[in-house]
């Protein structure tokens, strides 16, 4: 994966945007990680939990930076912490830090999936609209507050769902896991993308949907116009 986006879960107190995040953790088999966090424990949460080998920085896993409850100041008021979320292609993710010897400093990588929820619409602040282009936005709402047409398609109650807490993911975190060790799976991904970054199309954030689609065409066996079809009317919903 040459590039890596950001799911950003946003809406009011109380819509599930955590759960969400909970969801997409156990997935990946992390842990989230709260707004009051510092750089660098952000940092070396990164460098350890990106590789199996985290001392020699040797064979990268699938790693996902889940991060709850952000507020504009912390990224407008912290360069650092704003350079993480700017970091979008694989080529442009070293960060120069400064280390504890003097004159001498510290390479980051901060190349990294991430999903973060907030209940502020972080890209329509002056200082952060340099993230919209590196976002997928999800947007929460309450059931009252829905309209009958937004709430269309749902086939249960809220009240039918079960604790989150209470499901278990392991299995599907580990065939995860599985299926991106597979060489095959990696290398039909990769000839996919080729593909479709071949193609111009009209869709907000494109070369970041790339991934999305090229994973939906391989996993479902679909061609690149049908997934790009899919995609199309899931982000628009028409």
């Amino acid at each position: 994966m040459s590039t890596a986006g950001c799911l950003f879960l946003w809406g009011s107190s109380g819509t599930g945007k955590s759960q969400i995040a909970t969801i997409a953790a156990s997935l990946y088999n992390a842990d989230t990680v709260l707004a009051n966090s510092t750089f660098a424990s952000l940092r070396n949460k990164i460098q350890q939990e990106r590789y199996y080998d985290p001392l020699r920085s040797e064979f990268e896993r699938n790693f996902l930076l889940v991060w709850e409850d952000i507020t504009p100041n912390l990224l407008i008021e912290n360069e650092n912490m704003l350079s993480l979320f700017k970091v979008f292609n694989r080529k442009n993710s070293r960060i120069t830090i400064s280390s504890q010897t003097p004159g001498q400093n510290m390479i980051f990588n901060a190349f990294a999936l991430k999903v973060i929820n907030s209940i502020h619409p972080l890209w329509t602040f002056w200082e952060l609209n340099e993230l919209k282009r590196r976002m997928f936005p999800m947007w929460f709402k309450k059931r009252q507050s829905m309209t009958s047409e937004e709430y269309a398609g749902n086939q249960f109650e809220l009240s039918e769902l079960s604790d989150i807490e209470d499901i278990n993911l392991g299995k599907i975190s580990s065939r995860l896991e599985m299926f991106w060790r597979d060489m095959n799976n990696c290398t039909n991904y990769a000839q996919t993308k080729r593909g479709l970054q071949k193609r111009k199309q009209d869709i907000a954030n494109y070369r970041l949907s790339i991934d999305v689609i090229a994973t939906h065409s391989m996993i479902y066996k679909s061609s690149m116009d049908n997934s790009i079809k899919v995609f199309y009317l899931t982000i628009t919903g028409s």
